[in-house]
């Protein structure tokens, strides 16, 4: 690439050293983008993969050099039409500021924010004047909405008055960056940072490798890059001969949920975390309502919004905590004091199979409608009892859809099938395919399958471990 794009190095454990433009080091020296540091890419799983505390930070520089890599492989492929510094520096962009908008511990903060802001009814007081209900009503409505992670960086990018000002004197309007990462405009190369083979899930998987001491991320990454091309329609696709070594990376990450995602350990102290989140906000220890983001984010207080701010919020509840749950869910957080997992069932099916989605609501109804009496059983309140349900398949759609269905339906599951890899259908072709659709790709047939796991985890107090075998068999009894 272009001398722009390394006025500064930084060292990188993964990459060995990652450049950076003057534009982009004026982005990472934001506070918004320094708050980074201080939210950890994969939430509570250093509890059980000590090395696995890599934060969201390095991790959005890994994914501005892949997305510079990508297009660099693309320029070098005699892409036609030619891809002009400037674009380059555009996807970069969107690469580096991707997760701009990420709440403290992530996936599990943002759940039960979703939890906590979805279901809020307005209930007006009848001794209140008409104006005064109004008001307050209008209020309410605002706060029983919330953003996403994408939905609040784009909010960043919109509102940060200093992350603002730096893109638009580098020539940028802050409003083309999020619109690549939300795919909320059409862009030639929105693929590169948002589909099934991406900067981001290729960072992620070689970073969690690296720092977790786990196995699943060796990718062939530079092979990959090496082989991306763009079809006669301008899609971003892999030659052919780069096709085992997509599927295999497909499969990586297949097993990094599974193995370190989805470990009974990991998931289950996150669900913890998702309920003492939920005591924050019903406290009023934290507000995250779409309203209060937004204020947030135009005060400047976003950039204090970070994992130390909770955990010191939970050592508070911890503190003031009449109510015995509070005390034992947070200090299951603070002292790292897992529920124990007491009954799972996972398996593989076809993912647009009725019977086997209707098999796993089946035992997901039996288990919720089972739990206040195995809580009144075993004198364990049902608030200590968790569910936690999954199902994950390994690409955005299966080999069984119709393209021409999907051409044809709503916006979003378009644009699920636009972001399957696609493969050139032979070498040195011009026409690409997804990737479902080349019978002699695995995922041909395991794009048409889906893991389903659902799991129940109890919260235990000390002198209730000796209860743990009971409660396996009398769950076990009732979910036979």
């Amino acid at each position: 690439m272009g001398s722009n794009f390394n006025f500064k190095r930084v060292a990188d454990p993964v990459y060995k050293t990652v450049g950076l433009s003057k534009l982009e080091v004026s982005v990472v020296n934001t506070k918004v983008f320094q708050r980074l540091r201080n939210v950890k890419q994969l939430g509570l799983a250093h509890l059980v993969f000590p090395g696995a505390d890599y934060s969201r930070f390095s991790h959005s520089l890994g994914v501005c050099h892949v997305t510079g890599r990508m297009l660099e492989a693309l320029r070098a492929s005699n892409c036609n039409p030619q891809i002009e510094d400037r674009e380059v520096e555009l996807y970069r962009l969107a690469g580096l500021l991707h997760d701009i908008g990420h709440y403290p511990y992530s996936h599990a903060m943002e759940n039960a924010v979703e939890n906590f802001y979805r279901d809020k009814l307005v209930v007006p007081i009848p001794s209140q004047s008409e104006a005064t209900r109004k008001e307050e009503n209008e209020e309410d409505i605002d706060k029983s909405k919330f953003f996403d992670h994408e939905r609040a960086g784009e909010e960043v990018l919109a509102k940060d008055k200093e992350i603002r000002d730096v893109l638009i004197n580098g020539g940028f309007d802050p409003d083309d960056v999020s619109s690549i990462f939300m795919r909320s405009k059409p862009r030639r190369f929105s693929n590169l940072v948002n589909s099934d083979l991406d900067a981001d899930r290729i960072d992620y998987l070689l970073r969690t490798a690296h720092h977790s001491g786990l196995p699943y991320g060796s990718v062939d990454l530079d092979y990959i890059i090496s082989q991306m091309r763009v079809d006669n329609d301008g899609k971003v696709c892999i030659n052919a001969k780069a096709l085992r070594a997509t599927d295999h990376m497909l499969l990586c990450r297949y097993f990094d949920y599974v193995q370190s995602t989805y470990h009974k350990t990991v998931t289950g102290i996150e669900l913890v975390l998702e309920s003492v989140i939920m005591a924050l906000l019903e406290n009023g220890l934290i507000s995250c309502s779409r309203s209060d983001v937004s204020r947030m984010i135009e005060q400047g207080t976003w950039c204090k919004f970070d994992e130390s701010c909770v955990i010191g919020e939970i050592r508070e509840l911890h503190r003031n905590a009449g109510d015995e749950v509070i005390k034992a869910m947070t200090e299951s957080i603070l002292k790292r004091q897992p529920p124990k997992l007491v009954w799972e069932k996972e398996f593989l099916a076809k993912r647009y199979e009725p019977e086997s989605k209707d098999f796993l609501k089946h035992l997901l109804k039996t288990a919720r409608n089972n739990r206040i009496q195995w809580a009144a059983q075993f004198t364990i309140e049902p608030e200590r009892w968790y569910i936690w349900r999954k199902e994950t398949p390994l690409t955005k759609v299966g080999s069984l859809v119709d393209v021409a269905s999907y051409r044809e339906s709503e916006i979003d599951d378009k644009d699920e099938y636009e972001q399957a890899v696609r493969v050139l259908e032979a070498e040195n072709s011009a026409t690409s395919i997804p990737i479902m659709s080349m019978p002699h790709s695995l995922m041909s047939i395991l794009s048409d399958y889906s893991i389903r796991m659902l799991r129940i985890y109890v919260l235990l107090r000390p002198g209730e471990i000796g209860k743990r075998e009971e409660i396996r068999a009398a769950i076990q009894k009732s979910l036979s």
